[in-house]
């Protein structure tokens, strides 16, 4: 790679924070929609640079109460508590709605708590703003058969829901980044992986590859093609997120490099740079050389 081409990040980058208060961790046991949730409004707080104390000012909380909410302490918090602070915060209520019925499931609550929540009803009516409907006919495709790579179909479809979500959430931010379909990318990135086992998803995945199951294959060629697979995919835990997204993307979903630079939010250019950079990686393990050489054309 020329020294004029350096490498992007992974992550698009972040507007300027003002400088805001430090709250505690979310706690570890908080995951899923809930977690998704509490991301947005903690981002949000921290670009905002208000104190709890102002919060507490705007929705007549106690701040130890309001830190608790931001953390994940205790209990699934009710709509009731959760509402005032996404108010104060001038977010978009429908998606962090739906991000806090789903959160609820997803803790087993029950229909009848979640009911009588006051103002938790969602007409399921309201859509996606504008952009990210365009976003999801352009790419929505594409990003269901990544996530079913690691996932199975119904969690993968639950992932796009909570995906598009997170980003109409965040449209401010999104749209204030350099490439909003990178930083796109990245969120609906973190989504897979946080809910996908990597101990176990990338050789599940190989099984469930496209490519296995081609006609013509005789039972033979397929075990033996499974195996190849599975050594690709293990390898793959090894490289930069970049570099094991174009090799997903190219050789596993069979997308063109324009296809992949335009679902990755970069250009065809450095689609290559990372496609050679990982497979010259790769290449050093002996074992999967012969792959490659098939997946270099």
């Amino acid at each position: 790679m020329s020294k004029s081409s350096p490498p992007e990040p992974d992550e698009p980058p972040q507007p300027r924070r003002r400088p805001g208060p430090e709250l505690g961790q979310i706690v570890p046991r908080v995951v899923g929609a809930h977690r998704s949730l509490l991301l947005v409004m903690r981002e949000r707080h921290r670009l905002d640079g208000r104190s709890l104390g102002d919060l507490k000012a705007l929705t007549g909380q106690q701040t130890s109460k309001i830190s608790e909410l931001l953390r994940g302490v205790g209990p699934y918090p009710r709509w009731d508590n959760t509402e005032p602070l996404v108010e104060a915060m001038r977010l978009p209520r429908t998606p962090l709605l739906r991000l806090w019925r789903q959160g609820a499931l997803e803790a087993e609550r029950k229909a009848a708590w979640i009911k009588g929540n006051k103002g938790a009803e969602d007409d399921g009516e309201t859509d996606l703003p504008v952009s990210l409907q365009g976003m999801r006919r352009l790419h929505g495709a594409a990003y269901l058969a990544y996530a079913e790579i690691f996932l199975h179909p119904e969690a993968a479809a639950e992932v796009m829901e909570r995906t598009f979500h997170v980003l109409w959430a965040r449209e401010h931010v999104m749209l204030s980044s350099d490439s909003a379909p990178r930083f796109a990318w990245a969120v609906f990135r973190e989504q897979v992986m946080e809910r996908a086992d990597e101990r176990v998803a990338l050789p599940e995945a190989a099984l469930r590859t496209a490519s296995l199951h081609e006609p013509g294959t005789s039972p033979g060629d397929e075990w033996l093609l499974m195996a190849h697979q599975v050594n690709l995919f293990t390898a793959l835990r090894g490289l930069a997120a970049r570099h094991a997204d174009v090799l997903l993307l190219r050789h596993v979903l069979g997308l063109s490099t324009e296809r992949t630079a335009l679902v990755l939010g970069t250009h065809p250019g450095m689609v290559r740079v990372w496609q050679r950079q990982a497979e010259s990686r790769l290449e050093a393990d002996p074992g999967l050389r012969s792959l490659i050489e098939g997946m270099t054309r």
